[in-house]
């Protein structure tokens, strides 16, 4: 049984496609909601039939933080419904237990490989620096495959998984995979 972490994008992505109201996503072009809405029902049912465990890492606040680190209503919904945290978590905030403390070089170096040309004044660096947390996360909760959409992470993909053994995968890529797999 495969064991996936969702990156935030990929939530969003599917509260999107369930009708969140407050969410924009891919101009609103209902043929990307439609195909999306398709590939979570695919996931879903993988998860049903007990082929994957789905979850998310506690650091999914931290995407959230301007916000005073409460979720969106429509995030929280999916989370909800069908993820569970991946344990242990880390101790950030929030503390979901089991939790682990984090090793700070360990995180450095995981930002390092993803994004080697990030520096504290560009604008992207405190993402960066969420996302690197999000992967240190699904690391720790020795998850298999971390789903995500964002470019700079599936780039750094090869890398991921060579030095921390992170397999970092689509949800296109994930879904292909798993029909090829047998039951």
């Amino acid at each position: 049984m495969d064991l996936l972490t969702l990156d935030t994008n990929i939530i969003r992505d599917w509260a999107w496609s369930e009708g969140a109201p407050s969410e924009t996503r891919y101009g609103n072009d209902p043929d990307k909601r439609l195909s999306l809405s398709v590939q979570f029902k695919c996931l879903k049912a993988l998860r049903d039939a007990g082929r994957c465990k789905l979850a998310v890492t506690n650091q999914v606040f931290t995407d959230y933080e301007s916000g005073g680190g409460a979720l969106p209503r429509h995030i929280k919904d999916i989370i909800d419904s069908y993820l569970p945290y991946a344990l242990p978590s880390i101790s950030t905030f929030p503390i979901i237990f089991p939790t682990v403390f984090v090793d700070k070089a360990e995180i450095d170096a995981i930002f390092a490989t993803v994004f080697p040309h990030s520096k504290p004044e560009h604008k992207r660096y405190a993402s960066n620096r969420k996302d690197a947390l999000q992967l240190y996360a699904h690391k720790v909760a020795n998850r298999d495959f971390f789903l995500t959409s964002d470019k700079d992470i599936l780039l750094a993909g090869t890398a991921l998984q060579r030095s921390w053994g992170i397999h970092v995968i689509t949800l296109d890529e994930y879904l292909a995979s798993a029909e090829s797999k047998p039951v």
